[in-house]
C-alpha cells in the first residue's frame, strides 16, 4: 500500500509513502514525479521535526539523487543498516 501525502513542510509538494518493498515498483509506475519515502525514512526524519531546514535539504537531494534515508545510529553518523 501507499499513501500520497501533501506536504506543508515542503511548499504543498507531494510525496509517496510506500509501506512496504513489494509495492514499490506499481507505486512509482503511478506515480513516477513523486519522491519516494519508506516508514523508517520517516521516522528518521522525525527525529528532526524541529529543523525544518535540516528536512527540506535532506528531501531536495533524496529528490535529486533518488536515493534512500537509512537509520542513524547516532547524532554523528549513518550507518547503513539494511535495503528498503
Amino acid at each position: 500500500m501507499w499513501y500520497v501525502i501533501e506536504s506543508r513542510l515542503l511548499d504543498g509538494e507531494q510525496i509517496l509513502l510506500v509501506t512496504k518493498k513489494k509495492y514499490l515498483k506499481q507505486a512509482r509506475k503511478e506515480h513516477p514525479d513523486k519522491v519516494i519515502y519508506f516508514p523508517p525514512e520517516i521516522h528518521e526524519l522525525y527525529k528532526h521535526k524541529d529543523q525544518k531546514e535540516f528536512i527540506k535539504k535532506v528531501h531536495l537531494a533524496k529528490k535529486e539523487f533518488k536515493g534512500w534515508i537509512v537509520p542513524s545510529k547516532n547524532e554523528q553518523g549513518g550507518v547503513r543498516n539494511g535495503k528498503a
